[in-house]
């Protein structure tokens, strides 16, 4: 039985009744598997820190990311349960386009080092920052020892952004990023490992970027689950509550963009849970983001290879 959690913390508000409220989110289901987005651990942001300064999260979690070399610092990092799993293996890859305005889309690719792609932002300036990464985790279970799955976490491209400055849509380079990412995970897939990938895809179903996660063989555990709690509707979170964000403006959280997917030959989703409880700290409640959290439940079973198959 794993537990995989999907979680954009939104970054931006450093205030100290965040970080209480993030704890609270973790610790309401300690998830064996957390993939964060827009995780920082960098001057004052420092939230990796931060959280694993609270000794009940540090002896649960081990960390794995690496910052991005620009002006956010943003990771994509996997916290994985230390006493439940050994690390085998891990890494980062960026998903960029190596020409920047000059690229024609089909240069985007991965790489071992920092690149971005040069894009015309919200505010019609070039703010071509955002160097997006993919982190995985191989990692092996203490009790049965041959059973290992492989985690993908990532953040991809926002918005309706000009990615190139000529005329290609943020979509398309998602599914430039969603291209290096399958065939890095065809790796692990055609070796007989369990792959299981968490993200913010800034895609809803039914997108091209989805579309080639679902023809790679992933199935979306939203969609495959036995049982699902919770619920993204923008009018459900209406009525629950509000998040309000570092300059006092009320926000609704995110819909229809994080996701957990697995690729596994027979694999069990017992649970989804959209994770959209209130949190009381110092008399305000709020949610802990302005996304709310995802966690699937589901089963590793023996297949017919020295690995274990979901």
């Amino acid at each position: 039985m794993i537990t995989t959690m999907t979680f954009n913390i939104h970054n931006w508000n450093r205030s100290e009744a965040k970080l209480e409220r993030l704890k609270l989110a973790i610790k309401q289901t300690y998830p064996d598997v957390i993939g964060f987005q827009e995780m920082s651990n960098f001057k004052g942001f420092a939230w990796v820190d931060r959280l694993l300064a609270d000794t009940e999260l540090d002896g649960t979690y081990a960390y794995l990311g690496v910052s991005r070399d620009d002006s956010t610092r943003e990771q994509a990092p996997i916290f994985y349960n230390k006493n439940k799993f050994d690390l085998v293996d891990w890494g980062t890859r960026w998903l960029y386009c190596e020409h920047g305005v000059n690229c024609t889309c089909a240069d985007c690719k991965g790489e071992t080092t920092p690149g971005s792609f040069e894009r015309v932002g919200i505010f019609d300036v070039d703010d071509g920052v955002y160097y997006r990464v993919l982190t995985y985790a191989k990692l092996r279970c203490k009790e049965v020892p041959n059973c290992v799955a492989v985690f993908f976490n990532t953040h991809l491209e926002i918005g309706s952004y000009n990615p190139c400055n000529k005329g290609y849509t943020a979509g398309q380079v998602q599914n430039k990023q969603i291209g290096y990412i399958l065939n890095l995970a065809k790796e692990f897939t055609d070796a007989g490992y369990p792959v299981i990938m968490t993200g913010d895809f800034n895609a809803e179903v039914g997108s091209e970027a989805l579309n080639q996660i679902a023809n790679a063989g992933f199935v979306r555990a939203a969609a495959k689950a036995l049982k699902t709690e919770g619920s993204e509707g923008y009018e459900h979170f209406k009525s629950l509550g509000h998040y309000t964000d570092e300059r006092g403006r009320q926000k609704i959280p995110c819909s229809g963009i994080d996701h957990i997917f697995i690729h596994a030959p027979s694999c069990q989703i017992l649970k989804y849970t959209y994770c959209e409880q209130l949190y009381t700290v110092n008399g305000v409640t709020e949610f802990a983001s302005d996304h709310v959290p995802r966690i699937a439940e589901y089963t590793l079973h023996e297949g017919d290879t020295a690995q274990l198959r979901c």
